[in-house]
């Protein structure tokens, strides 16, 4: 509970830093992500953290029958954004406060609010995400669980089909976009090639994907 309520606690600080004091979204979660991890690394003294919790443990290493329950978490996950952009009022807030937020205010649409509540879900289930993966190693490392994690999320959603411009959420294609940057990570490893050229075919792709995106000239 104590880490869920700590990612609340960013969710709240990074809501309100982008929707009051109007500061940059991408570059306002970056120095947060900065942050934080550095603050879990002094706090932790810079060493891992190990542990044996077999309860906790099985967040990351369990099964329910034969699916493990990480998937199960990360399907829960994925149904509940696709039913919320797809079939709720709210979803459809998200949508047109991330394409134009000037024009979703004056169709009465509470826009900080709607940012306050995305930032809060967002870090929260970064935060499960990280007990996740504590969970499967056993162990708490600040210094590199989630090392790149953004830079594989960005390309998710890019490669995905949701442009940076907003206006549009594809949820299956970011699902399709996660498994293929998890297939390069995985592959390289598998061809024991460098991983750190696994980042690059990765910005390759990034790239190609904002290229395909770009506005077309009349």
């Amino acid at each position: 509970m104590f880490a869920l309520s700590a990612a609340l606690l960013v969710g709240l600080i990074n809501g309100f830093l982008i929707s009051r004091l109007k500061l940059d979204a991408l570059i306002t979660t970056l120095a947060a992500l900065i942050l934080w991890r550095g603050i879990a690394q002094v706090v932790g003294d810079g060493k891992l953290v190990p542990f044996v919790n077999p309860t906790f443990e099985a967040l990351g290493k369990g099964y329910l029958g034969s699916i493990p329950i990480q998937v199960v978490i990360a399907a829960v996950a994925i149904a509940g954004a696709f039913f919320c952009i797809r079939s709720t009022l709210f979803g459809r807030h998200i949508v047109a406060v991330g394409g134009n937020e000037e024009a979703a205010r004056l169709a009465g649409i509470r826009a900080e609010r709607v940012k306050y509540i995305v930032y809060i879900i967002s870090a929260l289930l970064a935060g499960v995400a990280g007990l996740v993966e504590t969970a499967r190693l056993g162990m708490g490392d600040p210094s590199k669980i989630g090392v790149n994690a953004e830079f594989d999320a960005i390309a998710a959603v890019v490669v995905g089909g949701t442009p940076f411009s907003g206006g549009r959420a594809n949820i299956p294609g970011t699902v399709v976009g996660a498994l293929l940057m998890q297939v390069i990570s995985t592959s390289f490893n598998m061809l024991l090639i460098p991983f750190t050229w696994s980042l690059v075919l990765k910005s390759v792709i990034i790239l190609f994907a904002i290229f395909l995106q770009r506005p077309r000239e009349v």
